[in-house]
């Protein structure tokens, strides 16, 4: 027998008890937050949309009853799209050929945006990283969404941070489908 046989198997033994117990909290974190996107992946559907300031009556830019709808999967991936229902129709079906107010009330009326997102479960908050959206301005953006599972993770609700110098803030409340 090799004298230096249980060295070598101590060192062996400690090396293979560190990366086993590494690999452990790595499968125990990235199960945590693959299940955490697996609590958000589905389809959801617009149940309300209420943007408030603190002081001030609540507003609906998209009108009362807006539909939308909010796509999320496991692998990060999410996309959102929200709409003013009833939006004027064009004359003809030649986008082309819209007058300048009719695409606008068309553009005012949508919201739509796509990209991945990170979620921070100890801050309740999800960001969406915007890849495409009809608002230029938001594209390579960072929005980020506080949220709120109820219903028996039925209903999501994503409130935005203070928007604005009013500070506006948005409640989206979503149902699963």
């Amino acid at each position: 027998m090799n004298e230096n046989y249980p060295q070598i198997l101590g060192i062996n033994a400690d090396f293979f008890f560190i990366f086993a117990f590494s690999a452990s909290l790595r499968f125990i974190f990235f199960k945590g937050v693959n299940s955490l996107n697996q609590l958000f992946a589905g389809t959801w559907t617009l149940v309300a949309s209420i943007f408030r300031t603190a002081d001030g009556p609540s507003t609906y830019p998209l009108g009362e009853q807006t539909e939308g709808m909010l796509m999320y999967d496991d692998a990060g991936n999410m996309a959102a799209q929200l709409m003013r229902p009833q939006r004027p129709l064009f004359l003809s079906g030649d986008t082309e050929q819209a007058r300048e107010a009719k695409v606008a009330a068309a553009y005012q009326g949508y919201t739509a945006y796509c990209g991945r997102y990170t979620i921070h479960p100890e801050q309740g908050i999800i960001v969406h990283h915007v890849r495409a959206s009809l608002n230029p301005n938001w594209v390579g953006s960072d929005q980020t969404r506080y949220f709120q599972f109820s219903q028996q993770n039925q209903r999501l609700t994503l409130t935005t941070p203070p928007l604005g110098r009013e500070g506006i803030v948005g409640e989206l409340i979503w149902q699963r489908l």
